[in-house]
C-alpha cells in the first residue's frame, strides 16, 4: 500500500507506524521536515550534524508517542516534529551554555495549501518577513488558532480578550491582513505559487 505513494497524509503516516510498515513514511518525514529543522538549527548556532541528531531524537519521541497511543492526532505531524526538534535544540543549547533566541514564526500554519508549497528556504524566509510585519498579537493569535488548534474561547482566555466573539473577529482580521500582505507582495506571491 505504501510502496507506490510519493506523498503521505498524516493518517497514512500514523497507520504505517502503528502496523510497523514505517520505512517509507520515515523517509518521507526526513525529506519533508528535516530541511526546516536544519535551517532553524543552523540559523541558531548549530551545525548540520546537530540538526540530524536533534531530528533523529525528535523522530524517536514522535514514534514512541504513536506506538503507545499517546500522540494526539489533532496536531499536524510536520509541525509537531518541527516543534519537538526546536524544543530539543533549545534544551541542548542551554545545557551547553549557549544563548539561543529562536525567533521562529514560520511554524504558524496559515493555509495548508500555502505551507505545503513552502519547500525552500527562500519561501520560508519570504513568509517570515511577512509574519514579522503582522505584529505580536496577530502572530500569537494565529499560532493559537491554526498551529495549536485552540478554540476561540481558549484563545480569548489566553490573550485576555473580552470573549469568543472578540477572538473570532481578531482571528479573521489577522488572517485577512496576512492574505492581503501576501497578495500585495509580488515577491512573496510569486514564491508561493
Amino acid at each position: 500500500m505504501y510502496l507506490i505513494k510519493m506523498d503521505y497524509t498524516d493518517k497514512d503516516i500514523l497507520d504505517a507506524i502503528k502496523v510497523g510498515d514505517d520505512n517509507k513514511v520515515m523517509a518521507h518525514l526526513y525529506k519533508k521536515v528535516l530541511p526546516n529543522v536544519l535551517n532553524m538549527i543552523c540559523r541558531n548556532s548549530g551545525s548540520k550534524e546537530d540538526a540530524h541528531d536533534i531530528f533523529q531524537d525528535a523522530l524517536v519521541v514522535f514514534y514512541k508517542q504513536v506506538v503507545t497511543g499517546k500522540f494526539n492526532d489533532k496536531y499536524k505531524i510536520h509541525g509537531y516534529l518541527y516543534t519537538i526538534s526546536k524544543n530539543l535544540w533549545i534544551n541542548r543549547a542551554k545545557k551547553k551554555g549557549r544563548e539561543v533566541a529562536i525567533t521562529d514564526t514560520h511554524e504558524i500554519a496559515i493555509e495548508e495549501n500555502i505551507l505545503d508549497n513552502i519547500i525552500t528556504n527562500e519561501k520560508s524566509a519570504a513568509l517570515n518577513r511577512l509574519f514579522s510585519q503582522l505584529g505580536e498579537k496577530c502572530i500569537q493569535l494565529l499560532t493559537y488558532s491554526i498551529y495549536h488548534k485552540l478554540s476561540m474561547k481558549e484563545i480569548a482566555l489566553k490573550m485576555g480578550l473580552t470573549g469568543e466573539d472578540a477572538a473570532k473577529t481578531n482571528n479573521y482580521r489577522c488572517k485577512q491582513k496576512l492574505m492581503t500582505m501576501v497578495k500585495q507582495n509580488k515577491d512573496a506571491k510569486e514564491l508561493l505559487r
